[in-house]
């Protein structure tokens, strides 16, 4: 795996969700990877914490649920900033319910979203296009 995907770190997003009545998912694991060599990322955390999640059945922290894997813009856009440059192109492979196209889109990079599900698919360009005419008109939020 590190070869093909030039893994270079594994990151823990805390959830902060609670312990609750039974094991709950508290943290979730992120692959951090890039074939660009030479690559640094601007941030230099393994963990992450005091970003709001959909955890516990929360309907909403910046936008619906929408999805059942659903990531908050604020985690996105966290890590397309430590990542990336104003103007760099990112490509997300499985684009869901569009977070990172829209987090692309709040930070002023580009942005390519693929999504098998057609109802995701939908979804997510609703939602960036819903987004898109909100920022027109002044509006930062979602």
């Amino acid at each position: 795996m590190y070869s093909i995907l030039g893994v270079k770190n594994m990151l823990v997003w805390d959830k902060k969700s609670g312990p609750g009545n039974y094991y709950s998912y508290q943290h979730e694991l992120i692959i951090f990877t890039t074939k660009r060599h030479g690559f640094n990322v601007k941030g230099t955390y393994s963990i992450i914490s005091g970003i709001p999640s959909f955890s516990n059945g929360a309907k909403k922290t910046n936008g619906e649920k929408v999805h059942p894997t659903q990531k908050p813009i604020e985690l996105v856009e966290k890590f397309v900033l430590d990542s990336t440059n104003e103007g760099d192109l990112v490509l997300d492979t499985f684009a869901g319910s569009g977070t990172t196209g829209v987090a692309c889109i709040n930070t002023g990079r580009c942005f390519i979203g693929m999504e098998l599900d057609d109802k995701y698919f939908e979804i997510a360009k609703a939602r960036i296009q819903g987004f898109l005419a909100k920022n027109e008109s002044g509006l930062n939020e979602i």
